[in-house]
């Protein structure tokens, strides 16, 4: 079976749907694929914009939303923390490597207080399935 995103099909002629639509859509919301960050947009502010959305969706309790938004904003971070100029100026590397360093155990607490029910533990779950079928 191969993955034809074009055309949104199973090579075959099966089309995309059921399980495979729902597998696509989850894809959709991964960090390695939903961000596409143009070169005009500042990434630290597009990072701390991501974690106040990941901050209210933990308020309102959305603890998985919460939880995939918490890694991409990490995700960002890190982009900030390794490539970004600013980053040469020691107060801003520190204060981004705390930000990735908070987030990530903010993350780590939301999956284990959900008993790491993530977005991402049901796509795994459904991936395996599906390979075993």
């Amino acid at each position: 079976m191969v993955w034809a995103p074009e055309v949104g099909n199973l090579v075959g002629g099966e089309p995309c749907s059921g399980l495979c639509a729902s597998i696509k859509e989850q894809l959709r919301k991964f960090s390695w694929v939903e961000l596409n960050l143009g070169p005009e947009q500042d990434r630290l502010q597009v990072a701390v914009a991501m974690e106040k959305e990941a901050r209210d969706l933990e308020a309102a309790g959305k603890a998985a939303q919460a939880i995939e938004t918490l890694r991409q904003s990490v995700a960002v971070f890190e982009l900030v923390y390794k490539f970004d100029p600013r980053s040469k100026n020691p107060k801003i590397k520190d204060m981004v490597g705390s930000r990735i360093e908070e987030l990530g155990k903010l993350a780590d607490r939301l999956e284990s207080e959900t008993g790491g029910a993530g977005l991402g533990d049901d796509l795994e779950a459904r991936l395996r399935k599906l390979h075993e079928g």
